[in-house]
């Protein structure tokens, strides 16, 4: 962005849509307060990013070449925080009429780690704001990853405290020869801020060496006739309310089981039990934190594993359960 000096605001919209139009100008002119953050890293020139140049420009169009991506999980704000490298927006970025104050961080650990911290509206108009809690050192390794957020809106001079549990996951590294995620024993550092570059609070807590399972991962067999497979409390799981169950994140999880890309059945016109799909792990089903592994619909909060072979799980109707395999579809 050459000419960013030359405007006094700059207005990321996106795709606004139809009524963008009247969006933004109530932005412009203070109607609304906005309060948006970015959700990637703007770099101040090509220089910053892993491959400035890629290999095989400027050869004859259907010329093989080959891009090594060896950046390994140092991805997006990561790459920037390992790189040292000040980009020109960073990820969690975004401005707003008003101001806000973080204090009184304090972190504490049990199964895993959670923060508190309190965040006052210094300005003179309500807004929302996004604390960011971010890793920074692991056990001696210096390690930036993000580890949760919130959204809090703020009359001016409100007060709120705010508390952060993180997914242990977030602090571990996976294990291939165990299989199992691995959480170095020691110290672990997190800050608090409004991006990724814009860290201001600081604490720290120590860790002991942990090997663990998630609930929607297998333990290897291996690992478990050695006694050292672990599963992570079942409290800890990222549990999201059933409107707002993110895709990714049932990709994600897929992934894990079947390698391939779920896809969406048609809806069932009646409820049927799902043992045509018995035969494989591709089958998921949505229980609640304190469920018996059952569907559950009476239930407000939920989150995903994949259905056991031979488990009696029944499906009803209309129901968006996620299949990996044509062989799998109900009848």
């Amino acid at each position: 962005m050459p000419w960013r000096d030359k405007v006094r605001a700059i207005v990321q919209a996106w795709y606004p849509g139809q009524a963008g139009g009247r969006a933004i100008a109530e932005i412009l002119v203070g109607m609304v307060n906005p309060s948006g953050r970015l959700p990637i890293t703007f770099p101040a020139d090509l220089a910053q990013t892993p491959r400035p140049e890629l290999s095989g420009m400027g050869t004859p169009w259907g010329t093989p070449t080959a891009v090594e991506y060896n950046e390994g999980a140092e991805v997006g704000y990561r790459w920037f925080a390992k790189q040292n490298e000040r980009p020109l927006f960073a990820f969690g970025f975004g401005l707003s009429y008003t101001s806000f104050e973080y204090s009184d961080l304090q972190v504490s650990n049990g199964d895993s780690l959670t923060a508190t911290f309190v965040v006052t509206n210094t300005g003179e108009q309500a807004c929302a704001d996004v604390p960011q809690l971010y890793l920074t050192e692991a056990a001696g390794d210096r390690r930036v990853r993000l580890l949760g957020f919130e959204r809090i809106e703020l009359q001016p001079g409100q007060a709120r405290q705010v508390a952060l549990t993180v997914d242990p996951r977030l602090l571990a590294r996976y294990d291939g020869t165990a299989g199992q995620w691995h959480i170095d024993g020691g110290m672990y550092k997190v800050a608090l801020g409004t991006a990724a570059d814009a860290l201001g609070l600081i604490a720290e807590t120590t860790l002991p060496e942990a090997l663990f399972v998630a609930d929607d991962e297998t333990c290897p067999t291996s690992s478990r006739q050695a006694g050292i497979c672990v599963r992570a409390p079942r409290q800890l799981r990222p549990v999201v309310a059933r409107s707002q169950a993110p895709a990714r994140e049932r990709e994600s999880h897929s992934q894990r089981t079947c390698s391939r890309s779920p896809r969406a059945l048609p809806p069932s016109s009646d409820s049927k039990p799902a043992r045509d799909c018995n035969h494989c792990a591709c089958l998921w089903t949505r229980i609640v934190p304190d469920g018996d592994g059952q569907a559950n619909q009476k239930g407000t909060d939920f989150y995903y594993r994949p259905v056991r072979p031979g488990e009696p799980v029944h499906l009803p109707a209309r129901s968006p359960v996620l299949d990996h395999d044509s062989k799998c579809a109900p009848a």
